[in-house]
């Protein structure tokens, strides 16, 4: 399992997160339900394995990637864990469509979109 913490090396190897601020007025569309099937992508054991990890945002954020089988989720801790569908080669989304997460295999790279307080903190918006 990889782990990726130091500042100075995230930011040098371009880990990125782009975050709507709640507390910045952006607007937030919340999706209900669940993504549909004809989107959802099969599992893919090799690449969920290659993405599990500790990543340190450009925030300063921690979250940990984890394979769960069937999909990932993302730990942003505080008990905020959310699942993620694979909706692209690449490319994960929450059921509620606040959580996006590409992956770059290439240069192992991970760029996550997620709502956030002012201190780019994980908030629920729906």
């Amino acid at each position: 399992m990889r782990t990726m913490l130091s500042g100075a090396a995230a930011m040098a190897i371009g880990l990125v997160m782009m975050l709507f601020s709640s507390t910045a007025g952006a607007a937030v569309m919340c999706v209900r339900g669940d993504v549909p099937q004809g989107r959802v992508l099969p599992a893919s054991s090799q690449l969920f394995d290659q993405m599990e990890g500790m990543y340190m945002l450009s925030n300063g954020q921690r979250i940990r990637v984890e394979n769960r089988g069937q999909g990932l989720a993302v730990d942003f801790g505080r008990q905020h864990q959310i699942s993620l569908d694979r909706v692209g080669e690449t490319a994960f989304v929450s059921r509620d469509g606040t959580v996006n997460l590409n992956y770059r295999p290439d240069s192992e790279q991970i760029f996550v979109r997620y709502t956030a307080d002012d201190r780019g903190r994980y908030v629920r918006a729906c």
